[in-house]
């Protein structure tokens, strides 16, 4: 019997990366007009992702263990023009990340507030939007020290900006939402693996805009794009958010196992509706067991795994918190050169593309 107070086991899901669905349009939004004195007063462009923390954090400056003084800590504005959309289409805006409090209008109207600044967020502009003219999307960033966000206080610097990529995204009436705690809508929850048998919980938030019944195919492929495991859910007519589930199931499975083996199903979700939408996520799946025994170490899928690790700041030299996606998988081959097996994301949410490619490089992740 296991001695609950020396092991504890746990069943560790992938992380989640998502590609959007042929009937989903996503536009990357990197060109920004920039100002630090006022939403009236822009006089010069910048590339997202982007801070002005970019290099005063890194001269050590700061006094005071909040780091309210020595690093601009203040509000700064963006301004885009968004590209032309389809007809009949959804549009939402999702931000990588903001920091530290986002203020989000288009056209001058207040679309919404996120307070945090390390997680993803998104809004819909749909009912805002002007189909026959230009739409200006403001985003007010601030990381002025707060009482009420964290955070409060430490021994990093809290990089002010929208240093993490921004999309808009178009959708059919009837989608996968994208509002669901900055998350693309899909939640994996692994409740089985081991060398007979993995399985996996899937949850889906569905937004309807029109009245519609749904049939929504869930598909586990393995590496070479096999089918491993599929079943269909159906829900009747409704409108507003609807939230499906499904299990699936796949007899002797291709366990994730570390830097030898970091293999990865890939999870394919389709939406279809009565009114004609569509819309579809994927994410990858890697099946492991963890457990961590207080005598003997750490076992990987039954077998005896040694961490060996680093400790991990998204802050790159001369640009701070604002590093592309391309970066951050750049970061991960340094931790693989190195010969770690293991990472701890220190003291934040990291990124997407970070945390896909750990998945992939066979890191474990803290």
């Amino acid at each position: 019997m296991m001695d609950g107070r020396n092991k504890i086991a746990l069943f560790v899901a992938a992380m989640l990366a998502f590609t959007p669905y042929l009937e989903a349009e996503t536009h990357l939004l990197p060109a920004w007009r920039y100002s630090e004195k006022s939403a009236e007063d822009f006089q010069t462009t910048v590339t997202i992702p982007h801070t002005w923390n970019a290099t005063d954090i890194q001269a050590g400056r700061g006094t005071n263990q909040l780091s309210t003084d020595g690093y601009r800590r203040a509000a700064s504005w963006y301004e885009t023009i968004l590209p032309a959309t389809a007809p009949g289409k959804r549009v939402f805006v999702r931000f990588g990340a903001v920091s530290s409090v986002a203020e989000v209008s288009l056209n001058g109207e207040n679309v919404g507030e996120h307070r945090g600044p390390s997680t993803a967020f998104a809004f819909e502009l749909t009912d805002k939007l002007r189909r026959d003219g230009a739409n200006k999307l403001l985003v007010k960033a601030d990381n002025t020290w707060r009482e009420d966000v964290a955070p409060l206080s430490g021994d990093f610097g809290v990089a002010g900006g929208m240093y993490r990529q921004v999309e808009l995204i178009e959708k059919d009436s009837v989608c996968i939402s994208p509002l669901y705690l900055g998350s693309r809508g899909v939640m994996v929850t692994q409740t089985r693996a081991d060398a007979a048998r993995a399985s996996l919980k899937v949850v889906v938030q569905v937004d309807r805009g029109v009245p519609a019944a749904l049939e929504l195919t869930f598909t586990l492929l393995d590496s070479a794009g096999k089918v491993a495991a599929s079943i269909k859910k159906q829900t009747a007519a409704g409108v507003g958010p609807a939230e499906v589930q499904a299990e699936l199931a796949v007899a002797n499975p291709h366990l994730w196992n570390g830097v030898k083996d970091p293999y990865l199903y890939q999870l394919r979700v389709m939406l279809a509706s009565a009114d004609g939408s569509k819309d579809q996520e994927e994410l990858p799946v890697g099946f492991r067991t963890l457990v961590f025994d207080r005598d003997k170490g750490v076992f990987l899928n039954g077998q005896p795994y040694p961490l060996r690790g680093v400790c991990r700041h998204q802050d790159r030299e001369g640009e701070s918190w604002a590093v592309s996606d391309e970066q951050q998988r750049g970061d991960v081959a340094i931790i693989r050169e190195m010969g770690a097996n293991a990472v701890r994301c220190a003291h934040y949410a990291h990124s997407e593309a970070f945390l896909d490619a750990c998945d992939r490089a066979g890191l474990l992740v803290w």
